[in-house]
């Protein structure tokens, strides 16, 4: 039987094939339970298992767009309050709530007006009242994330928050500490010296943390009058997690597991009746759930009068009971009543009463979590019950949560320090010794810098760098990774025969003991293996494949390597050419006759041509001799005699006769730089720069410019004739298009960069980029997605959408008469944001089609708003029906 992982990749065309689930570095995680996980990042990466990662829903929609990058923004913090309901944040001051755990963000605006802030701190003191810093601000909601207002007197950057309560904030910046003992009324500063100020923690007004760049914490304990340096034995220090260590036999339930009652409790109702206590995961004091008894007041009936009784529980001297309860509703005369019962779970046994809050007598009056602690020193020494009596006198209900017996008065603090891609250190002594814990799976082939820890009882889960995650659920003692990354490469080409077939993907090392410098897939990118390129320290920037088992790739110190068996083997070509040569492009026409082309300006070349499979290298040279004349920067060879390259002042440069000779066409495309020439035929091709597309159909004798959407660099075209295309930015954007660079689609890959591009067909292709990402594009059909035409209209506009009503697509236009910032956003009827498609985001002008799919959402009314340099253009209604 084979068991294989299922990955729903939402909101892209371009799917995760490498690594899996996904590659983007994840600054943030959140445990729920021993199945069920949350972790956000990079490029508005969202992503979520409920059932221990045999299958993840991995979102791109919860960082809206970035008008720098055009991908989703970089998010580096969040907060959920429950499985449903989050936040998260991150730059260009972005703010994004969902109440579905995941599915929908709603963009939260603040009166922030710096686009350039960046919210990378968020802490929460209750499902209510939290705060957000970045830049020079300080933001505090007490509506669960609704609003936000800014704290005054801010004026240093804040990289990190912690809050005790709403009068006690900590913050950190470079080289200070500020502190705030009213709320945000008044700061006080004392310096620091500490320049990395990554995470910061406080137990009390006192005892604090702050974690510092090559494995440091300082610590103190005068409230940030001073701080000490205490050195944890690890190579980084990112973030730091605090628990408490009650000592003896202490007992904890926090009724998060599924099964209600836990085990060893009873619930019962006085009179039999099926009203009883339940478990909740609505606002928990700790996620993922709490224990809940609903409202009944009809006593006579057996409402009202409800038991959740413990298991047996032993009592050592000085031991504490201590939980935490809150009101369903408030301003009524309910009361809890808490009994102990020394013999059985008989309600006749609960003869001792510890603790009976009632209306006027401690009774919470507002729906707050509140912490009940209550001495257990007269039962030293038994084994009892403990019973917690609700009665409902017409009133509301109440919440119970995290029940726990303290063996002591005074906890003892354990402090988690996470960062090195090996290990967890913690102290239980302020950080005077500490002890180190192993955090990865046996046999891992890779990791790195780990950026956040996430706990519940025994269930560790921690994300970082290029996607890394890994879970241990028994304390730390075993741990098993939920991402398949095998190297560290970046990858700079890839080469493929077709969708479910050979698939190669080309770059760096992964460390400088390795040479995995290639990974190979048999089947399409369902799985990867990487391939030895023995004894070789280069970097390969090409692959050039001729058939599937023949294949050339070249890189930095003039390296060649050649396989005849897919790349079992790579062997080392000997060639004339200087080591100090970086070759970044390799071309085959057939198996013996081919050429290498560097983009260094040292002795021999810029090219070199073989016709006995690499055998034997002949140096050839360009004519130019003008600045940049003497490296290449790109070429393509159609057969044995006809071939193009641009020189690096980019001059396309001809020979009719291999190479022998090299004609330069004149004048230069631009004066910039060109990164990729793609021929379709002897006369016809493109060739693509920064925020440029040339095309020409006479062997660039002349050529057009072709308008694209946005200016950018495009890093790499694949042209399958004149008419379809594709072309790939730099910051990871890949347009697609049918006719010629008329119309192009918007398909978004999710990732930081791309660097190479192979396609097969219109709907078969692969992209590989930065951080040793592979994607690969899915089979849907041509049209499906947003798009752009070289249509200018005489003014700007906003179409209404068709057909409508609509079940669940429909389509609407919007058009341009000049380059502007857009932004498009969709609402329903209550004015919640549903859909952002374009967060001011610079298009040049043109008509854009939006395809609009409801199929996530509710029938009713919505509008859809375009917003064009922050000025409103129009807003449009339409009706979804299902």
């Amino acid at each position: 039987i084979l068991i294989q992982n299922i990955y729903c990749q939402i909101n892209q065309q371009w799917k995760w094939v490498y690594p899996m689930p996904q590659g983007n570095t994840l600054n943030w995680v959140k445990t729920f339970s021993a199945t069920h996980w949350i972790a956000a990042g990079n490029n508005g990466t969202f992503i979520r298992t409920t059932n221990a990662g045999a299958s993840w829903d991995i979102f791109t929609n919860a960082g809206g767009t970035s008008p720098t990058t055009k991908q989703g923004k970089n998010l580096y913090t969040g907060w959920f309050f429950d499985a449903s309901t989050g936040l998260v944040c991150g730059i260009n001051k972005w703010i994004a709530r969902t109440t579905n755990g995941g599915t929908n963000w709603d963009s939260i605006g603040t009166l922030v007006t710096d686009d350039y802030t960046v919210f990378e701190a968020m802490h929460f003191i209750n499902n209510a009242t939290g705060f957000i810093g970045g830049g020079l601000v300080i933001l505090k909601t007490i509506n669960g994330g609704l609003n936000w207002t800014a704290l005054p007197g801010i004026n240093a950057s804040v990289r990190c928050i912690y809050a005790l309560d709403e009068n006690n904030i900590f913050f950190g910046t470079t080289g200070y500490f500020l502190k705030t003992t009213n709320g945000g009324n008044n700061w006080i500063t004392y310096s620091t010296g500490i320049y990395y100020t990554n995470e910061i923690l406080f137990s009390d007004i006192n005892t604090g943390f702050i974690c510092s760049n090559g494995g440091t914490i300082f610590v103190t304990t005068n409230g940030g009058v001073s701080w000490v340096s205490k050195e944890t034995t690890l190579s980084s220090s990112n973030s730091i997690y605090k628990t408490y260590l009650p000592y003896g036999n202490s007992f904890i339930e926090n009724f998060n597991g599924t099964v209600f009652p836990p085990s060893g409790w009873r619930a019962v109702n006085v009179l039999g009746n099926s009203i009883v206590w339940v478990r909740s995961t609505t606002g928990p004091h700790s996620s993922p759930a709490s224990a809940l008894i609903i409202n009944d007041c009809n006593i006579s009936t057996g409402g009202g009068l409800d038991w959740l009784i413990s298991p047996q529980i032993h009592i050592n001297s000085g031991d504490t009971l201590s939980f935490w309860m809150k009101p369903l509703l408030t301003g009524f005369t309910d009361s809890l009543c808490v009994r102990v019962s020394a013999s059985d779970t008989a309600l006749s046994s609960f003869t001792t009463r510890v603790l009976y809050l009632a209306d006027g007598a401690g009774y919470p009056a507002s729906s707050v979590w509140t912490n009940y602690k209550v001495s257990l020193n007269s039962l030293a020494g038994q084994n009892v019950y403990i019973g917690f009596k609700h009665q409902d006198m017409c009133g509301d209900g109440i919440f119970l949560d995290d029940v726990s017996v303290i063996s002591q008065t005074v906890q003892s603090l354990k402090l988690y320090v996470i960062g090195d891609p090996n290990d967890i250190a913690f102290t239980t002594n302020l950080g005077d010794n500490w002890t180190k814990i192993s955090i990865l799976e046996p046999f891992q082939k890779y990791s790195s810098n780990w950026n956040s820890m996430s706990m519940v009882g025994s269930i560790w889960a921690m994300c970082g760098y290029d996607g890394i995650f890994n879970v241990s659920t028994n304390n730390g003692t075993n741990w098993t990774t939920k991402n398949n990354r095998l190297v560290g490469s970046i990858f700079y080409d890839v080469w493929c025969f077709n969708g479910n077939g050979k698939v190669w993907a080309v770059g760096s090392q992964s460390s400088e003991n390795s040479s995995d410098q290639v990974l190979y897939s048999s089947n399409g990118g369902v799985t990867f293996q990487p391939q030895t390129v023995s004894g070789s320290k280069s970097t390969y920037e090409s692959i050039c494949m001729v058939n599937e088992n023949t294949g050339y790739i070249c890189g930095s110190y003039g390296a060649v390597r050649r396989t005849f068996n897919s790349g079992q083997t790579w062997d080392s070509l000997f060639t004339s050419i200087p080591n100090n040569n970086y070759l970044n492009k390799i071309d085959f026409v057939n198996i013996n006759t081919g050429w290498v082309f560097s983009s260094s300006t040292n002795a021999g070349g810029p090219i070199w041509k073989t016709t006995n499979s690499g055998l034997i290298w002949t140096a050839q040279s360009l004519t130019d001799t003008a600045s940049g004349g003497k490296s290449i920067s790109t070429a393509d060879m159609i057969n044995e005699n006809l071939g193009f390259c641009i020189s690096q002042n980019t001059l396309v440069h001809m020979t009719t006769n291999g190479g022998n000779n090299w004609s330069a066409k004149t004048p230069r495309l631009y004066s910039g730089f060109i990164y990729e020439i793609n021929m379709v035929s002897a006369s016809a091709g493109y060739a693509c720069g920064t925020g440029k597309l040339f095309r020409t159909t006479n062997q660039w004798a002349s050529y057009d410019t072709i308008i694209m959407p946005f200016t950018h660099g495009f890093s790499a075209i694949k042209w399958l004739d004149m008419n379809n295309g594709f072309a790939a930015s730099g910051n990871g954007f890949v347009l697609r298009t049918t006719n010629g660079g008329n119309v192009w689609e918007f398909m978004l890959t999710s990732v930081s960069g791309v660097n190479g591009m192979f396609v097969k067909a219109i709907d078969t292709a692969y992209i590989v980029g930065g951080y040793g990402n592979i994607l690969k594009l899915g089979r849907g059909p041509v049209g499906t997605t947003t798009s752009w035409e070289n249509n200018i209209p005489e003014q700007y506009y906003l179409g209404q959408n068709y057909p409508n009503p609509f079940n669940p697509v429909t389509e609407f236009k919007f058009g341009l008469y000049n380059k502007a910032k857009v932004s498009l956003k969709v609402y329903d009827i209550t004015g919640r944001l549903v859909q952002t498609y374009f967060d001011n985001l610079e298009l040049n002008a043109g008509t854009i089609t939006v395809k609009f799919d409801g199929s996530n959402l509710a029938s009713g009314v919505y509008f859809y708003t375009l917003f064009v340099d922050d000025s409103r253009i129009n807003t449009k209604k339409m009706v979804l029906i299902k």
